[in-house]
Parts: structure tokens; C-alpha cells; sequence
């Protein structure tokens, strides 16, 4: 069951970052390539500079990257671990990490108003962002990221059971 509800939810998301980001890098754009080396005037003013927002941008790294670990948490099911679970991290590093980006860097491209969102007037960009380019497809789409988030969850909650599991019968917990 948790591999299948896994499947459907790897499937969900891939369909859905890479998706997504395809469709906005071709059909959503309001900015070129250069945006990214742009800050808008955002933070010119403030007190420490670019620091708090470089810290909150850089977490594109745990977010992107973060849940490899998770393949080694359930070893003990596999057939093959010494092979087969280094291979799994690699693909989620890498397969992980290209979807994350595209549809991150697809999302920044698609903002309409930078000051609007830097200033609190648009509250949640990404959900007007995903409004404007899918609109009557909207709730299939967010249908989609639910079910990749739920199936994240589900293999997040078993390698946790598993890691918990595994640290008890070695006398690490209780």
C-alpha cells in the first residue's frame, strides 16, 4: 500500500512540478532570465541589507533537496540496500532537485508585480500566479499538488515509524 500510495504520489509530483513549470517558463513568463540577477529595489533601504533575504531564499536548498535521507530509513525492506539505496538517493537528488528548481525558478518568472508581493498587497503569489495562467483548470491543478503532498507525507510518516522502529530495537530509544 505505502509503495503504491509512494508511485501515485511521485507520479502527482512530477507531473505537477515539472508540469507546471514547463507551462509557466512558455506560457506564463512576465520577466526574462535576467530577473534573477535583478533585486527590483527590494531591501535597498533596510537596516541589514540583503542578508534576511538571501537567508530566505537559500532555503530553496533544504526544500529542494531535503528527503533523500528518507531511502536509507527503510534499508531494512529492501532487497539489495547496499546497492539499491545509494542509487535511490542519487535519483532523489537529482530528479528531486531539477523538479524543485524548474517549478521555483518557473514561479519567480511568472510574478506579474514584484513590489506588490515585497509590500504584503499580494498575499499569496503563488495562488494568484496558478489562478492566472490555469483558471478554469485550477482545481485539477490543485488537486494534483494535494495528492503529491499527501503521498509525501504517507512516505515521510513510514521512513519516520521505520527510523523510530529501528532506533528502539537498537537500545537507542525506548
Amino acid at each position: 500500500v505505502l509503495s503504491i500510495a509512494a508511485t501515485v504520489g511521485l507520479i502527482a509530483e512530477l507531473i505537477g512540478a515539472v508540469g507546471i513549470g514547463i507551462y509557466l517558463l512558455i506560457f506564463g513568463r512576465q520577466h526574462d532570465f535576467s530577473i534573477f540577477f535583478d533585486n527590483q529595489g527590494i531591501g535597498e533601504d533596510a537596516a541589514g541589507g540583503y542578508l534576511g533575504a538571501f537567508a530566505a531564499a537559500a532555503l530553496i536548498g533544504m526544500f529542494a533537496y531535503y528527503g533523500f535521507e528518507a531511502n536509507g530509513d527503510v534499508a531494512e525492506e529492501i532487497k539489495d540496500p547496499s546497492r539499491v539505496v545509494p542509487k535511490a538517493m542519487r535519483m532523489t537528488l537529482y530528479i528531486g532537485g531539477f523538479a524543485a528548481n524548474l517549478l521555483a525558478f518557473s514561479l519567480v518568472i511568472a510574478v506579474a508585480d514584484f513590489q506588490a508581493v515585497a509590500s504584503g498587497e499580494v498575499t499569496d503569489p503563488i495562488g494568484e500566479i496558478l489562478m492566472n495562467n490555469f483558471g478554469p483548470i485550477f482545481p485539477l491543478v490543485m488537486l494534483i499538488i494535494v495528492i503529491a503532498f499527501i503521498s509525501c507525507i504517507t512516505s515521510l510518516q513510514a521512513a519516520a515509524s521505520r527510523l523510530v522502529y529501528s532506533m528502539a530495537r537498537d537500545g537507542f530509544l525506548p
